[in-house]
């Protein structure tokens, strides 16, 4: 006898069952249904961060810091190592131990030749950075000033097109300044407002904003701020040098390497794009970890369903498997009708579990939130509609579905026949 028998005979036992069997499928449908939709807003969201960054974080950052590195003895200091053979690939930023007062960058013409020169090194800008104060009218709020050449920095990063506003008034007016869009709207503040910046360095500009920076990072529209290199050198007390260096790459995943060298090269405190965003990356691991245990055991206990849905029908079709038996099908055919009957409670479930997710997901990447996120700036959940999130639990819910089902049919098939006959009732 075929498979088109085993499965005739699966089916019928799953449908004399059907109330059973529906709320089997109820439980397999629900589980698919919420990993396929959590993993569509969690990808989506953080797929959505990482993005973001790309466009706004600069591939390596060199600070204006000397790093020290004690490695077996040696201790390295102003790029130059005590040992010439050691290759910049083997420095461990773990133990890389930095200087307690981070100073201006002098002569940081010369160093930007050099980080020009480092190989995939595509462009390089430099900036003056601190903390200020933000003051229009009454209110007042705390910010992080950049003060960089607009032309290098857009080399770097995509600066001017996330700029709404005149970003050329930065190079033409030293009283120019860019808020970042959501520090602007706190502070009230429309192009053409008038603002004090005070630097943490004790020195005061009057501003006028010539535009707004929506990056779609809601921590750094809320907190960022842009004025001109030379304004920016004035507020912090640093004439004549600069704060540290931003490096573009073409392949942002090298970065971690090109940090290593640069910092071999210059002997300034490097950071890859990686390295500054690694509590976001910690946050995204855990929240991934956290989803899958939690999700993942809504449909291990619908597995536990089907096993113990299997279970009680081997005992019910116990005289069944007998009359099989006996008109030859044998021990290994007995199994695999109750494999199939698994098999196909994890189909039908994975499928309604897909239909419900692909309508929800569709609903929430239209509905307004009514608010900006904790994360990024958006008007609609972001989904992310790739087939990977559902192609994920599916193959977790029939993987559960065909393990549930290989206990009871190891069960059934060690029936033997003439005892279920003999003892038949």
């Amino acid at each position: 006898m075929g498979f088109r028998f085993i499965f005739f005979v699966a089916q019928r036992h799953l449908l004399a069952r059907l109330r059973a069997t529906s709320l089997i499928l109820l439980g397999v449908g629900v589980g698919v249904f919420v990993m396929t939709v959590m993993q569509s807003m969690m990808f989506g969201l953080q797929g959505r961060i990482l993005d973001t960054l790309l466009t706004i974080t600069p591939s390596v950052l060199v600070r204006g810091r000397e790093r020290g590195v004690v490695d077996e003895g040696r201790v390295y200091r102003s790029g130059a190592p005590a040992v010439e053979s050691l290759a910049p690939t083997l420095y461990d930023q773990s133990r890389l131990k930095p200087m307690e007062k981070e100073k201006g960058i002098r002569g940081y013409r010369e160093t930007i030749q050099r980080l020009a020169e480092l190989p995939t090194v595509s462009a390089v800008a430099v900036w003056a950075q601190g903390r200020g104060l933000v003051r229009s009218g009454t209110r007042a709020r705390a910010a992080n000033v950049f003060g960089v050449d607009a032309t290098d920095y857009d080399r770097v990063i995509e600066f001017k097109s996330k700029v709404v506003g005149d970003l050329d008034a930065l190079s033409r007016r030293r009283d120019s300044v860019i808020l970042g869009a959501m520090l602007a709207e706190e502070l009230g503040a429309v192009i053409g407002s008038r603002v004090r910046l005070e630097g943490d360095a004790g020195q005061v500009q009057n501003l006028r904003v010539v535009g707004f920076f929506k990056s779609g990072m809601v921590v750094v529209d809320r907190t960022q701020a842009f004025v001109g290199l030379s304004t920016g050198q004035t507020l912090f007390n640093l004439s004549g040098a600069v704060s540290g260096f931003a490096l573009r790459i073409p392949n942002p995943d090298s970065a971690p390497a090109v940090a290593r060298q640069a910092e071999f090269t210059t002997g300034l405190e490097s950071q890859s794009w990686q390295e500054a965003n690694a509590n976001f990356f910690n946050i995204m691991r855990q929240q991934n970890s956290t989803t899958f245990g939690t999700v993942g055991l809504t449909i291990l206990v619908a597995g536990f369903g089907i096993a113990n849905s299997l279970i009680s029908a081997v005992l019910e079709k116990r005289r069944d498997i007998g009359i099989l038996r006996a008109l030859g099908l044998t021990a290994r055919s007995i199994a695999l009708i109750f494999v199939v009957e698994g098999v196909l409670i994890g189909i039908v479930g994975a499928v309604l579990g897909m239909l419900g997710a692909a309508w929800m997901i569709d609903l929430l990447s239209h509905t307004r939130m009514g608010g900006r996120g904790g994360f990024v700036v958006s008007d609609t959940f972001t989904m992310l509609k790739e087939p990977s999130v559902y192609i994920t639990s599916t193959v977790f819910a029939l993987a559960m579905s065909l393990i549930s089902s290989l206990l009871p049919a190891a069960r059934a098939a060690r029936y033997d026949p003439v005892e279920i006959i003999r003892t038949a009732r």
